[in-house]
Parts: C-alpha cells; structure tokens; sequence
C-alpha cells in the first residue's frame, strides 16, 4: 500500500524543524511565520525542480493539519509565479506548474475552530463527537446505518436542530431547552453525542477539551484520535505516541534503514511553535480560503482533495465543511472521509481505502475538463 507504485514522494522539513535549517546570514526565526513560510516552502520547490529537471512533470502538494494553511498559500504562491522561475527544461517538453493539492486533515480556518477561539460555535466538532460516541458503542441513534449515512445524518441534525439552539444567548436557549422541544434535543444529543441531558442543559456548547474529559469518565481520550484512551492521571498521554514512540522510531529508521545519517539533531517541531508569527492578511487567527480562491482564479483547472478522520478531535471534518461551504467551494473541493483520527494512515484498515481515492485523484483529468478533448490529446 504505498503512492511510490505512481508518484515519487519528495518531504518538505521546513527550517528549524526535521533535519531543515536556515544558511548564514538567514536564521530559522527568520521563516517562522506564516507568510514566510509559505515563501520559504515554494522557494525550496522551485529550486528543487530546477535542480532534477522536473519542470515538465505533474506534480501534487500534500499537507497535513498546519498544511491546511501553508499548501494553499504556497499553491497560490507557485500558482502566481507560474513557469517565471524555471530553468530551460532540456527535455523540451511543455512545463507544468501544479496538478493538484491534497489536504489530510487539515484546518482551513483557526477563527472557526472553537478550540482555537472558544468564541465561536463548536457545532463543526459535533459529528466527530458522536463519531468518538459511536466508536464507544454510545450512540444508539445510529442504528443500523452505514457510518456514511450516519454522518450524513449528524450533518443535518447539527445544522437543522443543534447550531441555531447553539447560536442563541444564553438567556433565550435556557428558555427553550426548559420547553418539551428542548428536552427533545437534549434526549437526541445524548443518543448521538453521550454525555447525559443534565451535562448537555448546562454546557451546551461543549469544547472539545470538556468533551473528552467527559466521554469516557476515568480515561483521557486521544485529541488526535478519539478512539486512544488510557487511564486517567496515567503518566503516559494518549496522545504521546506522536512525540516519542515515532521520534524514537524515526531515529532508528533513517540510518539503519533508510541509510540516511545527519550530524543535525532532528526536530519534530523544536522552538518554532513558540515564536510563529501568526498574522496572515492582517489576522493572527489565519485562514486559506482566500488562498484557495486565489490559486483557482489562476489555475480553475487545478485539482483538490480533503480527507479527514471520523475519530479527529483537533480538526474536524464538519467544520472544514461548513469552512468550504461559506466560500462556495464545498462542491468544488470535495472532502472524502475516512475510519481514524488526525493521521488517517495511522489506521491500517484504512490505508487501502486511502491509496485507492489518492490513486483515483491522480488519474483524474484536470476539473472541468471535457474527457473527449482529454482523450484525444492523449491519442495526439
């Protein structure tokens, strides 16, 4: 199950983090930043395809969470700067910008994620909440449906029944959840979403820290996926795995394996988070859909792709929905879901599922395109 049988994969480290650094007289501060990382990022592309001579081939972006916002921005990049920077190709063969992009798990949005800014709604985490649910064998309300025709269903009761309830002030919802309607909604929360009616009456709107705490009483639940759990006040976070059984995995993989040996320390991520310069188009609570409109104004035939995991509690796939769905791109991007958390290829049952859709989206024609025409170009 590998993307190596149609793709070769190139891993972008930017500095300061894997085995990346910045050259004198630049530090790595100097590109922790939004904006200059995405600079930094599309700069290291187009030298890399001057470098092997890839000018003509295809070629895919793939990001992953934080790459909800630095693969579009660098698309845009790359995008607006087109075939400029490219060396003569020798082969002589029509130069290709971009094909498409991939986003796994991504946030598009850090002002529409309630964890992030506790301000706004957390009906984009609802879903996953009753996914978490139905993985504890909690939702009776999902029945004998397949799990795409449940999550069909948590779209509409989360935008139907629970976002307006959601939306009111604290006053008038307290009103209604006194009324037999109320208690409706909180009887059908329960039996989608757990918790108990009494829970849900007093935090409505629950964040996604609460909710883990609460799911499971006596565990801590995974933020990254749901589904990990390990005995409250344990040493040993669910989420630990990501820092140190995989570093300490990495560290024995890449010489004694792979072959490869650094005198750099690697980094999974070191001080950059600390120091990120979070502004991007005058807000520190950035977003990429400016820059997804932006890359399709200059390429509307570019291809994209959103997978999520049911099970993520960091960024959830509703509310990349709903992201898409408030710029009138939803139809455009679509978003593909998937069993697992925020790293989806970390569910083995999964990874065939995701080779096959990847595998579908490279062959795909670019969007819009007219398969006749396609296909008589390919016979030419």
């Amino acid at each position: 199950i590998t993307l190596l049988k149609q793709s070769d994969l190139v891993f972008v480290d930017p500095p300061g983090t894997g085995y990346s650094a910045a050259i004198a007289p630049h530090t790595n501060r100097d590109w922790w930043g939004v904006d200059a990382d995405g600079v930094v990022v599309a700069d290291f592309i187009t030298r890399y395809i001057n470098q092997y001579n890839r000018q003509s081939s295809p070629k895919y972006l793939y990001g992953e969470s934080y790459g909800g916002i630095r693969t579009p921005i660098v698309a845009k990049l790359l995008e607006r700067q087109g075939t400029s920077r490219y060396a003569p190709d020798p082969t002589g063969k029509p130069p290709i910008v971009l094909t498409g992009v991939i986003l796994n798990s991504p946030i598009l949005d850090y002002a529409s994620n309630c964890e992030m800014v506790e301000a706004t709604s957390c009906g984009g985490y609802l879903p996953s909440y009753a996914m978490m649910a139905n993985f504890f064998h909690k939702s009776p309300a999902r029945g004998s449906q397949t799990i795409e025709q449940y999550l069909a269903g948590l779209r509409q009761f989360t935008s139907v029944r629970y976002a307006p309830v959601e939306a009111m002030t604290p006053g008038a919802r307290k009103k209604f959840l006194d009324t037999q309607k109320g208690w409706a909604l909180l009887n059908d929360l329960v039996a989608r979403a757990a918790l108990d009616t009494l829970t849900w009456y007093k935090s409505f709107k629950q964040l996604p820290g609460d909710y883990r705490n609460e799911l499971m009483p006596g565990y801590e639940l995974g933020r990254y996926d749901g589904r990990m759990k390990v005995p409250a006040g344990n040493s040993y976070a669910p989420d630990d795995y990501i820092n140190l059984a995989f570093l300490n995995q990495f560290k024995q993989l890449m010489p004694y394996y792979v072959n490869y040996r650094s005198a750099s320390t690697y980094e999974p991520l070191g001080n950059a988070i600390f120091y990120w310069n979070w502004n991007h188009n005058g807000t520190d609570d950035p977003n990429s859909l400016g820059d997804i409109q932006i890359a399709l104004t200059y390429d509307p035939g570019l291809k994209w792709l959103v997978m999520h995991g049911y099970e993520d509690n960091a960024t959830p796939g509703y509310q990349t929905e709903l992201d898409l769905i408030g710029v009138d791109l939803y139809d455009r991007v679509p978003v593909k879901w998937f069993e697992g958390g925020h790293m989806t290829y970390n569910t083995e049952a999964s990874r065939p599922a995701l080779e096959a859709v990847i595998s579908d989206f490279y062959a795909a024609p670019p969007f819009g395109s007219d398969a006749a025409e396609i296909a008589q170009q390919a016979a030419n």
